[in-house]
């Protein structure tokens, strides 16, 4: 999952004074030609005043949003110092900002820039575009760029392929199953399929790591896909499975409706919430529910109901057989067709969090 790395605001930014500061990046950064050493103050700039909190204020992304290309374009001077800048203020922007910049990531993951710049003859300037679209990916990555990082597979420079086998690897690592379906035939024919078979050793070493968390993720489709690789593929696929399958970090961060108050549920069920048993309160507690499955032990309780709502006295009923003692602390994730409940009991307190699927 993709979480932004909070700094502690050292200065209090109104949004009149960034408006300002970007004014001035805009004159500096929009020509190639100014002095260099200006374009680096500028960079440098940017950078400081994230870690000064300006990326709080709600000005500030769409602002950086816009000024993307003329970043963008600093990548690709000679002048080393100056793409290091770029590198890492796209870099920190991804860490600290997370998924507020998938409009960046959209825009800098193209054939017009990164994905341009990793095709570069200077390998240092390549270098430092791969660290970005790393980054981006691991922090900020958004579906849009999934066709275009895998139709560059078939670059005939190997040491693109190397890195954008890299990238397919982190796709299957934060993306969660319902993205990656949508693109899974591009994925199986394109990348898994021609980066199994690539001439390059790493290449090859990258597609598989990538077909093992396929596999795991998808294993009816991938009995399938086994079945056609040629027999040295399969050795060699088998002799890395032995080695353990690689952890992902899935789903990625999309947001899912969330019922804020029992009002809202109540609408949504013909049930009347029990209010009472061994809690004194039931909370219906406001929380961001984010695509990332519940960090908790799974319930081995398989509940039906045809209600929105599971009733309490049911529940009571499930915890019995499951032995859970009325008295002691306890989380549970129940799934009811395409809404799924996470229920903690701590002390005398209920809290039901409730999204869909």
């Amino acid at each position: 999952m993709n979480k932004a790395k909070s700094l502690k605001q050292t200065k209090s930014w109104t949004e009149r004074e960034i408006q300002e500061e970007f004014e001035g990046f805009f004159e500096t950064l929009a020509d190639i030609e100014t002095d260099w050493s200006k374009r680096l103050e500028a960079l440098k700039r940017l950078q400081e005043m994230i870690h000064n909190g300006a990326y709080q204020k709600e000005n500030f992304i769409p602002l950086l949003t816009k000024l993307t290309p003329q970043i963008s374009t600093q990548l690709n001077d000679l002048r080393s110092a100056i793409p290091k800048e770029a590198s890492q203020l796209i870099c920190l922007a991804a860490k600290v900002c997370g998924d507020r910049i998938e409009g960046i990531t959209d825009r800098l993951v193209t054939k017009e820039s990164l994905l341009r710049i990793i095709n570069s003859a200077n390998k240092i300037i390549a270098e430092y575009g791969h660290k970005c679209i790393l980054e981006l990916l691991e922090s900020s990555a958004t579906p849009k760029v999934i066709p275009r990082v895998i139709e560059e597979m078939a670059n005939k420079n190997q040491g693109v392929r190397m890195r954008v086998s890299q990238y397919i690897t982190k796709f299957f690592e934060v993306f969660s199953e319902g993205i990656l379906e949508k693109y899974i035939l591009l994925f199986e024919n394109v990348a898994l399929a021609g980066g199994l078979a690539d001439a390059a050793q790493e290449v090859r070493m990258n597609s598989r790591r990538s077909y093992l968390i396929y596999e795991k993720l998808f294993p009816d489709r991938a009995v399938e896909f086994f079945r056609r690789l040629d027999a040295p593929i399969q050795k060699a696929i088998t002799e890395e499975r032995q080695n353990g399958v690689p952890e992902t970090k899935k789903p990625l961060k999309r947001k899912k409706q969330v019922y804020e108050s029992s009002d809202n549920i109540l609408k949504q069920s013909n049930n009347q919430l029990p209010m009472k048993k061994k809690a004194d309160a039931i909370t219906f507690a406001k929380q961001e529910v984010l695509e990332e499955r519940p960090k908790v032990q799974p319930s081995k309780i398989a509940m039906r109901n045809s209600a929105a709502y599971p009733s309490y006295e049911k529940l009571q009923e499930n915890m019995e057989k499951e032995n859970v003692p009325d008295d002691e602390e306890f989380t549970l994730t129940l799934k009811e067709d395409d809404l799924a409940f996470l229920i903690e009991k701590a002390g005398n307190e209920v809290r039901i969090y409730l999204c869909s699927l």
